[in-house]
């Protein structure tokens, strides 16, 4: 019996959508073989091939143009059906399920549940983290109803409302860094032993793109996988990390580690709300208003500061597209 889940549509479509597999995955910030053994298994299912391997990517076969339609199709109708349930229900979901950036959730879960618990209290909510780049897919696909997304990639379409902005952080033992708090520049920070994300992550994109905006070279000393290991890493004097202070709060506060802002305006990401289109319209005003407290009530302590309309990358006015 053939099975799909809608994961795999999706990853479908974004291969497509993104000119290749090896592309999709660094928009994902995954792994390439991994979208590669989704593409291989619905091909496998299906006893066709979709996609035909160029230099310069991938492009569809006639059977892959046909099922591009029908994922996206199946997609459509999937949330179609799921707002329709929703009505049916009186508009209020059993159920919500909030995802926050990797390495926040110890500052924002706790508020996320108090404002919840008082603003939908017959809704039971479930909370995670993960990583940014997995987080519009899962909004797309309907597997989060509503994100906070920093710097979102592709399919960003269903973004609400941009709210803060973090700043980077130089990080490390006072020894390697230097003075706590004082400001350094991309050139000094060149001159460091550098540890760095992978270079399917879009954080280390942005690290690269400011160090190519700026004509630099850094010294990477080690490419490691998660804010985890870089900030190990650097408490064992591997080198310096590149981190938002989100990540550090705790070790910073226990004098673990200083840190310094970098002052370059374009290592800066956007924290930005997402709200999936599937949600009913009635719900959402609620559910907006809810998270938009609890992050405000600890803004401070993430150090994020306000969203500005004149931030580096900036694409305009977001317009959310509801269903009544």
């Amino acid at each position: 019996m053939l099975r799909m889940k809608l994961a795999e549509l999706t990853t479908f479509i974004e291969v497509v959508e993104a000119g290749g597999m090896t592309q999709a995955a660094a928009r994902r910030g995954v792994s390439q073989p991994g979208i590669s053994r989704v593409v291989r298994d619905i091909e496998r299912s299906l006893q066709a091939q979709l996609l035909r391997r160029t230099g310069r990517g991938v492009e569809l076969t006639p059977a892959g143009e046909r099922f591009l339609a029908f994922a996206r199709e199946t997609l459509e109708h999937y949330a179609e059906t799921r707002r329709a349930v929703l009505q049916l229900a009186d508009a209020v979901p059993s159920s919500l399920t909030i995802v926050v950036p990797l390495g926040t959730g110890h500052v924002l879960l706790p508020p996320l549940l108090k404002r919840f618990a008082a603003a939908l209290p017959e809704v039971n909510l479930h909370l995670h983290e993960d990583a940014s780049t997995k987080m519009m897919a899962g909004v797309v696909a309907g597997d989060y109803d509503i994100a906070l997304i920093c710097s979102p990639p592709a399919l960003a379409s269903q973004i609400d409302e941009r709210l803060y902005c973090e700043q980077l952080y130089l990080v490390g033992p006072a020894a390697a860094v230097g003075e706590d708090e004082q400001a350094i520049t991309m050139a000094e920070v060149a001159q460091l032993p550098l540890l760095v994300p992978g270079t399917t992550s879009a954080f280390r994109r942005l690290i690269d793109a400011c160090f190519a905006e700026a004509m630099l070279v850094p010294r990477i000393v080690r490419t490691l996988e998660t804010s985890e290991t870089l900030l190990a890493f650097a408490l064992e004097g591997e080198g310096v990390a590149i981190l938002p202070y989100s990540n550090v709060l705790r070790q910073h506060g226990a004098g673990e580690v200083a840190v310094r802002p970098i002052v370059e305006q374009a290592l800066e990401r956007e924290i930005c709300l997402a709200i999936g289109q599937h949600l009913h319209a009635k719900t959402v005003p609620t559910a907006r208003r809810a998270i938009k407290e609890a992050v405000r009530s600890v803004a401070a302590t993430l150090r994020w500061a306000p969203a500005s309309r004149a931030m580096v990358g900036d694409r305009g006015p977001v317009v959310a597209r509801r269903n009544a």
